[in-house]
């Protein structure tokens, strides 16, 4: 069943439903919404998340923040949501700029996941194009991208899909139980269901359910693996939504040089209820990751 309810949540959230409370922005910061782009009269905005007090050649990590939201919802509020608000505060305490983009979801009207890479791509162009407005005017900030589950697989496809190789350049990924094989997160979807919300999710009607599987592949970041970018996984062990052998399998596949993984046990999907040791320990694995994968960045 684990496959198949990964899609029950797109199709509640479609029909309305809402999400938690959200705290606003963390006293630590300078807190500003930037517009990144305009289409077809839509405004795409990232808010900014930087350290009260920082020099202009800092070299702390940028970071790049897609949302979840199982691709049809959410916002880019989403990280001052439960533990990530923490870690917000943690990363700009240590003088990193920390970005969370707002993207065009999946809906009835024609947006597909097309058009969300699409957003997540110029939002990243725009931090790389904008370097004084993300305290990194010399462009020697190294770039973090980060993503919470469907919003994982977009962080994913958006790092593996990119060109740039000199300053700029994705330095890592984090992926928080994010679906990497969409393949086999959607293996029990029946063939009739496959073929109705291909052209939902995917923007291409499909007549059958191998050709289903083909998109799939596209967008399935373990198709994709760029072994030059380091990648920190957090997945729950008890995660009915998004199965943690998701993970398993990209930690498998990248190999222990250029991943870490860490499974919080008992857990489920969004770590909804994870506890402030549980939190700590999210917070000093990910700065061990940074401290080991990234040159003069210091383990918080």
């Amino acid at each position: 069943m684990t496959s198949f309810r990964f899609l029950i949540p797109a199709l509640l959230l479609i029909i309305g439903v809402c999400s938690g409370c959200i705290p606003g922005p963390p006293s630590n910061c300078n807190f500003e919404t930037i517009e990144y782009a305009c289409i077809d009269g839509e405004s795409l905005v990232m808010d900014v998340y930087s350290p009260l007090h920082q020099g202009p050649d800092a070299e702390a990590p940028l970071f790049v923040y897609f949302h979840g939201g199982t691709w049809v919802a959410g916002s880019r509020n989403k990280i001052r949501q439960r533990y990530r608000n923490h870690v917000v505060e943690s990363l700009v305490d240590s003088g990193c700029v920390v970005v969370s983009v707002e993207y065009r979801l999946v809906d009835l009207d024609g947006h597909s996941l097309v058009h969300s890479l699409a957003d997540c791509r110029a939002a990243l162009d725009y931090v790389r194009s904008h370097g004084d407005i993300f305290h990194n005017p010399h462009s020697n900030r190294k770039i973090v991208v980060w993503g919470s589950s469907s919003g994982a697989q977009l962080a994913l496809m958006t790092a593996y899909s990119d060109t740039v190789s000199g300053p700029g350049r994705i330095a890592c990924l984090v992926d928080d139980f994010g679906p990497v094989d969409l393949v086999s997160a959607l293996d029990t979807l029946p063939g009739w269901a496959k073929t109705k919300v291909s052209g939902i999710f995917f923007g291409q009607d499909v007549s059958d359910a191998e050709a289903f599987d083909s998109l799939a592949r596209i967008y399935s970041p373990i198709c994709h693996i760029n072994r030059n970018i380091p990648v920190m996984i957090f997945h729950g062990s008890d995660d009915d939504v998004v199965s943690s052998r998701q993970s398993y399998t990209l930690s498998d596949s990248l190999g222990p040089e250029i991943s870490d993984i860490r499974i919080f046990e008992g857990y489920g999907h969004g770590f909804h209820s994870l506890d402030s040791s549980h939190t700590r320990a999210y917070i000093t694995s990910l700065w061990d990751f940074l401290h080991r994968h990234l040159d003069g960045i210091d383990a918080k």
